[in-house]
């Protein structure tokens, strides 16, 4: 795990403990807020140029209420981002690796359609974070949202460089090599082909700017 993400992990877990009061003096609940989105994979890179949430048809929908499960509007775009469920993604920039598209309307909600700025593979899919307070936390009955995200980056140092290469280098092609995941960035998945070679290609030197 980088730095990066060992300080946003840290305050994430840190902050999720209980509730936290907004500015407008509602009390943000992470059991009352929700987050929806299609099931799919993005592709991520560190620096920023990665495939948008949107252009992969997924938009991830949240919802934010307070404990007396009330939405919450005006919750800024910088103060909702995302996280891995499994805690496998490098954020450039931290909690701005990836934010809402504007702030929460009346409604309490806000998307989010951005590229990821984040380097790792996490295929256990991404929660949502809003002002420190994971959306559901994993104790809430709420799921991981189902995105797959898969970085150029593969080895968490957000930049894309020989070590990814090699990475890469050593499942492609498959078949015959074996299967690997977390570089098959391109539909139809399940085999590494030319089409991921040049996906991922395309992003070598790419870093965290």
């Amino acid at each position: 795990m980088s730095s990066k993400q060992s300080v946003v992990v840290a305050m994430v877990l840190s902050l999720s403990a209980g509730a936290v009061e907004d500015g407008g003096g509602q009390i943000i609940d992470h059991c009352n807020m929700t987050a929806t989105s299609p099931a799919g994979v993005l592709f991520a890179c560190p620096q920023g140029d990665g495939d948008r949430l949107d252009a992969r048809g997924l938009t991830i929908t949240v919802t934010v209420r307070d404990n007396v499960n009330q939405p919450i509007p005006g919750i800024l775009p910088e103060d909702i981002w995302l996280i891995g469920c499994n805690e496998l993604l490098a954020l450039c920039g931290g909690s701005g690796a990836i934010n809402a598209s504007g702030p929460t309307d009346a409604n309490g909600q806000t998307t989010i359609v951005e590229a990821f700025w984040a380097g790792g593979c996490d295929l256990g899919g991404v929660r949502v974070v809003v002002q420190g307070f994971v959306v559901g936390a994993g104790v809430c009955g709420q799921p991981c949202l189902p995105i797959k995200v898969k970085s150029a980056d593969l080895n968490n140092n957000l930049v894309v460089n020989l070590v990814d290469f090699a990475t890469f280098g050593a499942g492609y092609t498959s078949p015959p090599r074996p299967y690997n995941e977390c570089i098959d960035y391109v539909a139809p998945f399940g085999t590494v082909t030319l089409s991921d070679y040049a996906k991922y290609g395309s992003h070598s030197g790419h870093s965290c700017s």
